[in-house]
């Protein structure tokens, strides 16, 4: 994917996709907006200097979404909003128009970046938790995301926290932890590295953790999309235990609720022959 400022030919396009049903239900003005309206915005964000459009273009050079920027000096912030095409939804661009949006932005300027997003919005809340942004606070109608990086090492007890990217080095340090492992939720039988190795790689978890003690993988903790949380620890204690959980609930925000299959909290997963864990919690 290509992307490139805004220009005077993308008014029609911006304007179609702001008013588009569904774009509008994720806004948090979902009214629409004349064309008068949008013009006025339009000319005066191209000549904002504390606004940066960008547009995605693929390689027929079809329009894909936007990505947008406004900038708060006092805050020291600045905004992000994405907006894709309707016709370009639902094939997996949104973060990869996001991520090389923030790599742009980011050669220029030097800000924290943050989103605001509706809860109900969980295509979003993917995208942006993909792209390493991280809950922040709640708001009236939108949870606050940033891309501040997390305290990842509770210099206490030494633990390290490790975002899952299925390199080849994690892959292993999973495998070993998966062998050692003597209580287990999902596995009757130890699965071959092949069949690990493509888990890794295409986990369906909605975040994953390696939790490393002096550089040796001794666990994972992880969250699903059910709001579920896995924890695996070598030699669990109540401060490492702690120091996990304190983290999802800092950085993370469940999902909203679906009657009878997504409560709307975290709630732990254990297995039920692991009475020493169970006791901790």
């Amino acid at each position: 994917m290509q992307i490139r400022k805004v220009i005077q030919s993308d008014f029609l396009d911006l304007f179609s996709w702001r008013n588009d049903k569904l774009s509008r239900k994720m806004f948090r003005n979902s009214s629409l907006i004349t064309m008068e309206e949008h013009s006025n915005w339009f000319e005066e964000v191209r000549k904002n200097k504390r606004k940066h459009i960008f547009i995605g273009l693929d390689d027929k050079n079809n329009k894909i979404g936007v990505c947008r920027f406004d900038i708060d000096d006092k805050m020291h912030t600045a905004e992000v909003s994405l907006n894709l095409n309707p016709y370009f939804r639902g094939k997996g661009l949104s973060r990869e128009l996001l991520e090389i949006s923030l790599l742009k932005f980011r050669s220029s300027f030097n800000k924290e970046i943050i989103a605001h997003v509706k809860p109900s919005n969980i295509a979003s809340l993917k995208v942006f938790e993909n792209c390493d942004f991280y809950f922040k606070k709640k708001n009236k109608d939108t949870l606050l995301f940033t891309n501040t990086n997390p305290i990842l090492t509770d210099h206490v007890s030494g633990i390290n926290l490790e975002k899952v990217v299925g390199s080849s080095r994690q892959t292993e340090s999973l495998f070993e932890v998966l062998k050692n492992r003597t209580h287990s939720i999902s596995h009757d039988k130890m699965p071959l590295f092949r069949e690990h190795q493509a888990f890794v790689v295409n986990h369906p978890y909605r975040v994953w953790f390696i939790i490393s003690l002096k550089s040796k993988c001794v666990g994972g903790l992880y969250i699903q999309n059910d709001n579920s949380i896995g924890l695996n620890l070598e030699n669990p204690d109540e401060h490492k235990i702690n120091f996990c959980l304190k983290f999802v609930k800092s950085h993370y925000c469940p999902y909203p609720e679906k009657k009878s299959l997504v409560p709307p909290y975290f709630y732990l997963n254990i297995p039920s022959s692991d009475t020493k864990l169970a006791a901790m919690l």
